[in-house]
């Protein structure tokens, strides 16, 4: 970030990307989901990707460490913007945080019901504490989570390169998958905190950060950069 000042660990809301860092490059939506009040979620980006809060209590619960959601109607809807359209290679980013382990429950969605046009992506959990993730064609399901755990800050990254799919769990790899290349063919809105535009599968708990990256697969050492985190000395997580 480029002239933050901290709280809590996390920059304040307002502060914007420094573009110039190499870990920016690709980045097309930064939510840090730490705003005070109000009914957006803002783009830490230059593109001005900025969400609206959707089934939120009035005020949305707020802790300027993640925003929380109920599992039941909370969503952010980010509109359709073409920096939002992922054609290409890409990486998602994001801190979250479970209340309940027996549901499935999305952190990414895209675009209508996967069954007309189908999901271009969505990330979140199967069966078994999986990861998930659709991109129109095909379900890429990775190994069960072994320790996953209630109220528990994680950090994943999932990048796509052609068919390769990685995923990787608190800094480190955890699998890769193959999965069909196929995008969809019209740009659709993008959503936080649940799977698509029908309104299904939505996330119960905490999600404290979100980053994607277009045309941009983040390395191994990016990653555990990421998940180590500049806002903390000594290699502290951001969020414990």
């Amino acid at each position: 970030m480029a002239g933050e000042q901290l709280l809590y660990n996390r920059p304040l809301p307002g502060a914007r990307v420094n573009m110039s860092h190499p870990l920016s490059k690709g980045l097309v939506g930064c939510w840090l989901l730490n705003e005070n009040g109000g009914i957006r979620a803002m783009d830490a980006s230059p593109y001005q990707n900025d969400g609206l809060l959707g089934g939120f209590a009035d005020p949305p619960p707020r802790s300027f460490n993640g925003l929380k959601f109920d599992g039941s109607n909370d969503a952010i809807d980010c509109d359709s913007k073409a920096s939002l359209y992922l054609g290409g290679d890409l990486t998602f980013e994001f801190w979250i945080k479970s209340d309940d382990l027996t549901v499935t429950s999305r952190v990414l969605g895209y675009g209508s019901d996967q069954s007309a046009l189908g999901v271009s992506y969505n990330v979140g959990w199967g069966t078994g504490i999986r990861v998930n993730a659709w991109f129109q064609v095909g379900d890429a399901t990775s190994n069960e989570l072994v320790g996953f755990a209630l109220d528990t800050w994680y950090h994943f990254a999932i990048s796509r390169l052609g068919t390769l799919l990685s995923i990787y769990w608190n800094g480190q790899l955890f699998q890769t998958l193959t999965q069909a290349n196929a995008w969809s063919s019209s740009l659709q809105n993008t959503y936080i905190g649940k799977r698509n535009a029908t309104g299904t599968e939505f996330w119960k708990g905490s999600i404290g950060l979100v980053r994607i990256y277009n045309n941009r697969v983040l390395s191994l050492d990016d990653v555990k950069a990421l998940y180590l985190s500049p806002y903390k000395p000594l290699g502290i997580p951001m969020f414990l």
